[in-house]
């Protein structure tokens, strides 16, 4: 297990984390551009130092400011695979994937035999002599994988690994690096700036926002409850923060929001509360509805979307107050004929919200 208590000041950045990773699980890193994903990662390898904290794995102290403990990032167990996979560019495929085992004097005879096993676990066999610039970009991607792989890390760091990759050649990839990372005995950190990314490879997923993990779950969780908006909006739900302030008929209660009330399940509780909404539960119209929808919200749509694969559903942005995001067929986009700057009314069920503490 690692287990990490980092705080740096780097520039503008003030980074302060607690990260606890299981054995043979990945924790996906989220966040965004100048969040401090990278930095966290190169804390963990020893490329730079904690200004205060401690890192461990396994029981084994790597870095302690207090104890006076830093072990340098080459006696650190760690495989580490980059954005741009760093290759060796006068290097072949076999050396490349040899440099680590080089480096820490292995006997030849082992090298040659650790070297082939990982060269043949990723179909690099055929590729041996060539150097990186005669790759694709998804055999320079197994090939920085390999090469990370073979010293056995008992860590694993994995910067955007797809992000180097067409988009045909990272679903290809995707797939098979998720085996590996399932079938690994290490713990691994996976950087991603992708919700689609973060849910299919996090065991758990860890959100930093300017430096601060606001929030850490399984998938599931973050899901169902974000924390924050930045959150909400990479799951791709609406949030509101507000307070209980009276008991409705039904089962229900009013919520007070910045933007005014709305009407929820009761949580069966009283006080502040967080309020999810899933953009599939609110519907659009020209004219005030009359059903059984007991919100209702009116503003522009600022923001017309069509979601893959075939454009069957549009993801529409309200400058509503508060601000909302629906999801739509495209039969009621066609219907409506919603388009950016039409004014629509907004509307969702009270069994629609979902609020949590």
């Amino acid at each position: 297990m690692l287990s990490a208590e980092l705080v740096k000041r780097l520039g503008g950045l003030s980074l302060s984390a607690r990260l606890d990773i299981d054995a043979g699980s990945t924790l996906a890193l989220v966040g965004e551009s100048g969040a401090g994903k990278t930095t966290v990662l190169r804390l963990l390898a020893g490329l730079a130092d904690p200004d205060q904290g401690r890192i461990a794995l396994d029981g084994h102290t790597w870095f302690d400011r207090a104890g006076g403990i830093s072990l340098p990032a080459w006696q650190r167990e760690v495989g580490y695979l980059s954005q741009d996979y760093a290759l060796f560019p006068h290097l072949s495929v076999f050396e490349n994937v040899a440099f680590g085992l080089r480096a820490l004097g292995t006997e030849r005879s082992v090298l040659r035999q650790q070297v082939e096993a990982m060269l043949f676990r990723f179909h690099l066999q055929a590729l041996t002599t060539r150097q990186p610039d005669q790759l694709s970009g998804g055999q320079q991607q197994r090939v920085a994988l390999a090469r990370a792989l073979v010293l056995e890390p008992r860590l694993l760091l994995l910067d955007e690994p797809l992000s180097a990759l067409d988009l045909k050649t990272r679903r290809s990839v995707r797939s098979e690096l998720r085996r590996t990372l399932m079938a690994l005995p290490s713990a691994t950190v996976y950087v991603t700036h992708n919700p689609m990314e973060a849910l299919f490879f996090g065991d758990r997923i860890a959100v930093l926002e300017s430096g601060r993990v606001t929030q850490n779950g399984v998938p599931d969780d973050l899901l169902r409850h974000p924390r924050t908006p930045y959150v909400a909006e990479f799951m791709g739900v609406n949030l509101l923060q507000g307070t209980i302030a009276a008991a409705e008929a039904g089962g229900l209660v009013r919520v007070r929001t910045p933007f005014g009330s709305v009407v929820a399940a009761d949580p069966g509780d009283v006080g502040e509360v967080l309020v999810a909404l899933n953009p599939r539960e609110i519907t659009l119209h020209l004219t005030p509805p009359t059903g059984s929808a007991q919100n209702v919200f009116f503003g522009p749509i600022v923001e017309l979307v069509p979601e893959p694969p075939f454009g069957e559903r549009f993801r529409v942005a309200l400058a509503t107050s508060p601000p909302l995001v629906a999801e739509v067929t495209r039969h009621a986009v066609e219907t409506l004929r919603l388009r950016e700057g039409l004014e629509v009314h907004a509307a969702f069920k009270a069994t629609g919200l979902v609020p949590y503490r």
